[in-house]
């Protein structure tokens, strides 16, 4: 695509930071790309792996015995579908199948041995949100339905795998586990100041009966968690910087309480089921994120990014939690260039990094340092684009908590293959 000049010293038009808050007010069910404006479907397949040198130890999450983490794979096939509904609305659904399986070593009288593999599979929920854009695309509003589809009870195996892939710092795609039925409500509004467009928005969500991944992420040992709702609040803006362009924007998330139950494991004995055994409020998350759109002629595009997100300590019956605060920082750089009027290369690479969480256990609250580089092809044959990807990642895991002196080093590789078609 050629750039002409004259277009970046154009003031940036308010859409442009609604698109930039969109997926922030409208919370769990925009978390895909954003489709809009064409009749879009996309289907991937993605087959990834990570291993650990020597194991990773982890601990049991109710007392059990730790196990020593060998290997997490993982297959998935994400599909979404959107379609605008006259000039104004778009609706868009998503869904994900994915089957897990980590392998580990399994304690015994003096130390350890081979043990197994824990698996996980299904559908997750499948989401859909509907984006209304009004007054000149001024004013956005999105709604979106979490539709139960995905798995609610968890035996002991499943529950083990997910607390590995889980981990933020894997990099995977999420497990497929659901968080039974919820919706979102979000209304921004934009307007044009000076050379920059500016987006302010807010959005409720009430969440589902079961979030086992949220309280494993947050360190909240629970087998049953049930999610109080989220208020979010975000500002954004979107506009040039000599040549290039910058897009930024900030989410505050504030959470109800959250309720833990007795229910635990299927099957287990000593649990009163829907009892509350306590109350979790999670403090409020701060996140943000920025990408520079480089002026770069040989190249369609050049962005450099960088995102935090900041996990304040959450409280238990109404008592801050010491050691359950998160620090989560993310930056890269991606590039496409053209090969051919047909063929595109793209390439990535990214870093992550988190304090990890000192009350927490398990890989998903570990600190972790790791990097990955990503590369692929874009290919167009008329209505549909073919896109052939590969990745390598490399990293440290250290554990924090009840995994204090767990180290391991990481690596991963994936590959995958993404076809997108627009009608």
């Amino acid at each position: 695509m050629t750039r002409r000049p004259h277009a970046r010293r154009r003031a940036p038009a308010p859409a442009a930071a609604a698109a930039l808050l969109l997926p922030l007010v409208a919370g769990r069910a925009a978390a895909q790309d954003r489709l809009v404006g064409t009749r879009t479907v996309a289907a991937s397949a993605l087959t990834e792996a990570v291993w650990f040198n020597g194991g990773y130890t982890q601990a049991g999450l109710t007392g059990d015995a730790a196990v020593r983490v060998r290997r997490a794979a993982q297959f998935s096939v994400p599909l979404t579908a959107a379609t605008p509904l006259g000039r104004a609305w778009t609706v868009d659904v998503t869904s994900v199948y994915t089957t897990s399986a980590v392998r580990y070593d399994a304690p015994f009288l003096g130390g350890l041995r081979r043990g197994g593999t824990d698996r996980v599979a299904g559908f997750s929920d499948l989401r859909a949100r509907l984006t209304g854009r009004l007054l000149d695309d001024r004013v956005v509003i999105t709604a979106g339905l979490n539709a139960p589809t995905g798995r609610t009870r968890l035996d002991s195996a499943q529950l083990a795998a997910t607390r590995v892939f889980a981990s933020p710092g894997l990099g995977l795609a999420p497990p497929p586990v659901g968080a039974g039925p919820s919706g979102t409500l979000g209304l921004l509004a934009a307007r044009t100041v000076r050379q920059w467009a500016v987006a302010a928005g807010a959005s409720y969500e009430r969440r589902g009966t079961y979030a086992p991944v949220s309280a494993i992420v947050a360190g909240v040992q629970s087998l049953d968690f049930v999610p109080g709702d989220v208020l979010r609040f975000s500002l954004g803006g979107d506009g040039l910087v000599g040549r290039s362009r910058l897009n930024a924007s900030l989410a505050l998330d504030l959470f109800a309480r959250d309720r833990l139950r007795g229910g635990g494991i299927p099957g287990a004995t000593g649990a009163i089921p829907d009892a509350t055994l306590a109350t979790v409020q999670l403090g409020p998350v701060l996140s943000g994120d920025a990408q520079l759109n480089l002026a770069a002629p040989a190249v369609r595009d050049l962005v450099v990014w960088g995102a935090f997100r900041h996990r304040t300590p959450y409280r238990r019956d109404g008592l801050r939690v010491a050691g359950t605060s998160a620090t989560y920082l993310d930056g890269g750089v991606r590039t496409t260039a053209p090969v051919t009027p047909r063929l595109d290369a793209f390439a990535a690479a990214d870093v992550r990094y988190s304090t990890g969480l000192a009350g927490g256990g398990g890989i998903a609250t570990a600190f972790y340092t790791t990097g990955s580089l990503t590369g692929g092809l874009s290919r167009r044959l008329g209505a549909l684009t073919a896109q052939p990807f590969a990745r390598a990642q490399i990293g440290r895991v250290r554990g924090r908590g009840a995994d204090r002196g767990a180290v391991a080093t990481m690596r991963g590789a994936a590959a995958g293959l993404t076809l997108l078609t627009r009608f």
